[in-house]
């Protein structure tokens, strides 16, 4: 656990609050059943759009659906 922590000192931290939880919720309620959108790409998501941060990812199939999803290119 030390070890995590002390890597983790040179990052950025952004955390899960109530907004990123209702955008994910959203997230699943629309997308779940027709784009198989599962709980961990959802926050993932939300997290990405709350918080205005443009999601660098080389699988952008998973998330180019999602409104306001800014994709890093």
């Amino acid at each position: 656990m030390a070890q995590m922590k002390s890597k983790l000192k040179y990052y950025n931290m952004i955390h899960v609050n109530e907004a990123t939880s209702q955008k994910a919720l959203e997230f699943i309620e629309t997308y779940r059943l027709s784009h198989d959108l599962r709980m961990p790409d959802a926050m993932i998501g939300a997290m990405s759009i709350v918080y205005q941060i443009p999601l660098f990812t080389y699988n952008t199939k998973d998330f180019k659906y999602l409104p306001g999803i800014l994709l890093y290119k």
